[in-house]
């Protein structure tokens, strides 16, 4: 949880924070924005009011088909 607390307090002084995760429920409990990327290529984003994980599998699973 430090790491957590380290990226929070960084975003709070105005830094932008870059992280990257496979992990869903990380994704829309940390992140303001997320790209979605599939072969290198962005497929997707979302703003903070968007996100949630379904609607974050319904983009990867278009994305992948």
């Amino acid at each position: 949880m430090e790491i957590y607390n380290l990226i929070k307090e960084l975003a709070d002084k105005g830094y932008s924070v870059l992280v990257v995760s496979s992990e869903l429920p990380e994704i829309v409990k940390m992140c303001d924005r997320v790209l979605l990327m599939n072969s290198g290529r962005i497929v997707g984003s979302m703003n903070s009011d968007e996100l949630d994980e379904d609607r974050i599998n319904h983009l990867i699973s278009d994305a992948v088909a």
